[in-house]
């Protein structure tokens, strides 16, 4: 019987098991040993690179927890949407939106809290409900896309305001904000999923802008020409904006299915 099998020293090695072992017909040991050396050299790599990752994340984590900036949660939430901090920093959002919104009604102020703002609620059942109804995840991003641009220019979507850009001239920008919220007993990969529904749905809107803009997608732009398009799709996302019930805002239009 003959058996061939393929040699790491880019040969071809036949074992004939019917007759007696030649030195030839086995990988040299010394090719073994270079072969072992590489592949320990590749998992070393690979191991000290997501060390570098994690602590880089981790070090980013205590800077944020430092600074206790709203905005700096929210963007660490949305670099980080698996985060294995998640249970505290929605708790610390909950608190700072609180405490913020009491702070703006003291003074006088009001709160954005209308038309613009779209809630995203993942339930404790892990349902979502977007636009006043129970939503699938698969149907989610087609829904905020649509909430967002609000093609039909309804009342109660987001509203649209025109910004003059130097090197592209004058462009409808929206003012639509995503909040999620969610209820105590929701699942963390659910939440992270969510993220990255809502993410997903403004970078398709910057996708549409570049290629109207600039006849290629929001990837292949250069440096300046992504941030003109940041500018006019800027990532609006909220996270554990809870709004008090004297304030709640209303909810878009229900969507058919």
């Amino acid at each position: 019987m003959v058996i061939r099998a393929f040699c790491l020293a880019s040969t071809f090695v036949t074992v004939d098991t019917d007759t007696a072992r030649t030195p030839q017909r086995f990988i040299p040991p010394t090719v073994v040993a270079h072969f072992m050396k590489r592949l320990t050299i590749i998992i070393l790599s690979i191991f000290c690179f997501e060390s570098c990752i994690e602590n880089r994340i981790e070090d980013g984590w205590a800077k944020v927890r430092k600074n206790c900036s709203i905005e700096e949660y929210q963007e660490y939430l949305l670099e980080n949407p698996n985060s294995v901090h998640l249970k505290e920093i929605i708790d610390s959002l909950r608190i700072f939106w609180e405490e913020r919104n009491y702070k703006i009604i003291s003074e006088g102020g009001h709160i954005d809290c209308f038309g613009n703002c779209l809630t995203l609620r993942i339930m404790k059942n892990n349902q979502i409900e977007f636009g006043n109804q129970i939503t699938e995840k698969e149907q989610l991003e087609e829904k905020i896309k649509y909430s967002i641009l609000n093609p039909e220019n309804l009342p109660n979507l987001p509203e649209k305001e025109l910004i003059t850009i130097l090197e592209i001239g004058n462009v409808l920008k929206s003012k639509g904000f995503i909040d999620i919220i969610s209820e105590d007993g929701f699942d963390n990969v659910t939440y992270s999923e969510i993220i990255g529904i809502a993410k997903k749905s403004f970078w398709e809107i910057r996708n549409e802008n570049a290629i109207a803009i600039y006849n290629k997608g929001y990837e292949k732009l250069e440096k300046q020409e992504k941030e003109i398009i940041e500018q006019i799709v800027p990532l609006n996302i909220r996270f554990e904006r809870m709004i008090f019930k004297e304030f709640e805002e209303p909810l878009p239009p229900k969507f058919d299915n």
